[in-house]
């Protein structure tokens, strides 16, 4: 009848293994109603959650629309996403908002108004003239940037924090890497992000993500001694009502280690070489909530770094071609170049992840930052050209790609093509 409500499920179920996307239809039209599912649903460049579904029911106005309603499980969700990551497509479209979160009439037809969280259970609301084949679906990849890299950082800290969310932050310089390396296993023992900044004083955009993130009175680590990040830092950082730790040692190879002594006690090491950035980049997503970084002097094995594995008798993994000469002990993961080696780091070091990183190969700043979410997620993070997607990135995404729901893209298209994000996430669902 005008008016009446019809499920797809038994009355009071709720989504879950049986039945993880439930839909209704609520007419103005009296008449008919059915719902046949289509679990072989597909969107272009989306991940389908659950079921698709046909619908018919009568032809209604958009003013006077059918109200269809989709319930999911937030288990249904890919790692890294959340309910306002989700599209929901009527004939392979995907549904725009509508122009009020409290429409009734379909503005424009047809419209989709805000999730609404309850438990477990996410609920989406479409007012449409008409019902037919519907699908709910999150993007394959996403891109997480800024306008430069201290706005990428901030990009990514948003994405993983809500407002008091974090449990401390860790800050590193924006304009090296050297003392920022091991910085992943902090921030993800602390459950904090990385946010980049100026060496002479905290940049505006920084602090105003540091106090969005972080409770006044909450710990801020700043990497390095004031070289890096210089007693105006600290000044700044203090100012807004912060506890503020600084981690340093005496070259980058000390501070790796004091790195690894505040994070705790590892489970694992992982040793890369402090002379470059890409291994360790690679490594950043495998530290984990038990896992530390350590730095070489390329080939040679610094006396603070053999100090600190002979205290911690764990399992050592080395990343790259100068760490394993450096430590010939270490169970090696090596590849022909350093995208290579990030895929080998992925392979080893993950199973069965729900999500994977993206990022250039050629530069540190947006993985620096993209290795602690990405620990957080349980995901690898992936080196590419910027310009072409690397044949070892492409092989690991081939091989993995289809129980993968989400992959990440972190930085601009300056950073990162858009023909490499696009390559990447047609292998990706």
């Amino acid at each position: 009848k005008a008016g009446g409500t019809v499920s797809s499920a038994p009355a009071g179920a709720a989504p879950g293994a049986g039945d993880p996307v439930i839909a209704s239809v609520t007419s103005p039209v009296a008449g008919d109603v059915s719902f046949t599912p289509t679990p072989d649903a597909s969107e272009a460049g989306f991940h389908v959650l659950g079921s698709g579904f046909q619908i018919s029911a009568p032809s209604a106005t958009p003013s006077a629309p059918l109200v269809v309603t989709f319930q999911i499980a937030a288990s249904l969700l890919p790692a890294g996403t959340t309910a306002s990551d989700v599209m929901v497509f009527r004939d392979g479209a995907a549904v725009a908002p509508c122009t009020s979160s409290s429409s009734t009439s379909a503005a424009p037809d047809p419209c989709v108004l805000p999730p609404e969280v309850g438990g477990d259970v996410i609920t989406y609301t479409v007012l449409s003239s008409h019902a037919s084949s519907w699908a709910l679906g999150t993007p394959a990849s996403v891109r997480l940037a800024g306008a430069d890299r201290e706005a990428t950082a901030i990009a990514v800290s948003a994405a993983s924090y809500g407002p008091g969310d974090a449990e401390a932050v860790v800050l590193a310089r924006a304009d090296n890497y050297p003392d920022a390396l091991a910085g992943a296993a902090l921030a993800a023992a602390q459950n904090a992000p990385v946010l980049l900044t100026s060496p002479s004083g905290l940049d505006a955009p920084v602090a105003a993500e540091l106090q969005r993130v972080l409770p006044a009175g909450g710990t801020v680590y700043l990497l390095g001694g004031t070289s890096a990040l210089s007693a105006g830092v600290a000044r700044d950082v203090a100012g807004l009502g912060y506890h503020v730790t600084r981690v340093a040692g005496a070259d980058r190879f000390a501070t790796a280690v004091a790195v690894a002594q505040a994070a705790g006690s590892p489970a694992g090491i992982l040793l890369t070489t402090g002379d470059d950035f890409p291994d360790a980049l690679a490594g950043a997503a495998a530290v984990g909530p038990s896992r530390v970084i350590l730095l070489t002097d390329g080939r040679v094995m610094p006396a603070v770094t053999r100090a600190y594995l002979d205290a911690h008798p764990v399992p050592v993994w080395a990343i790259g071609g100068p760490a394993a000469a450096a430590d010939p002990s270490a169970t090696p993961l090596v590849g022909a170049d350093r995208y290579a080696t990030a895929a080998l780091v992925a392979q080893d070091l993950f199973s069965g992840p729900a999500v994977a990183g993206l990022a250039t190969g050629l530069a540190f700043p947006d993985a620096l930052a993209a290795g602690p979410r990405l620990a957080r997620l349980g995901g690898p993070l992936l080196l590419t050209d910027p310009a072409t997607l690397a044949p070892a990135a492409a092989a690991y995404l081939t091989s993995t790609g289809a129980t993968l729901g989400r992959l990440e893209v972190y930085g601009g298209p300056a950073a990162l093509s858009d023909g490499v994000e696009q390559a990447a996430g047609a292998l990706v669902g």
